[in-house]
């Protein structure tokens, strides 16, 4: 798994945004590259505005840093919502897959 730096790096400039653009006036440009770099770490609040700038949510976020995975838990949430019709085989699958 790549560090919450390295990820907000890789998403920023994938996304063609500067780092003035991503932290605007919620932090110092040096914190923030300090951020990227992974000598820093940021509050809850920060990384929502950080977040909300690059245009994804937080779920997003975690879901591309899980290497493009859920995790058990959001796995097997996302895998409910999934479901074309909530038939019991198919909640009794899912429901086997938490076990």
């Amino acid at each position: 798994k790549m560090d919450f730096g390295k990820e907000l790096k890789s998403i920023r400039k994938n996304r063609t945004n500067s780092q003035m653009e991503v932290k605007k006036d919620s932090i110092s440009q040096s914190t923030y590259s300090k951020v990227e770099t992974g000598i820093r770490d940021i509050d809850a609040r920060i990384y929502i505005q950080l977040l909300q700038r690059l245009n994804i949510s937080a779920e997003e976020f975690d879901y591309v840093r899980n290497s493009y995975s859920y995790g058990r838990k959001q796995d097997i949430i996302h895998r409910l919502f999934s479901i074309d019709y909530n038939t019991y085989a198919e909640f009794t699958h899912i429901k086997g897959a938490s076990s």
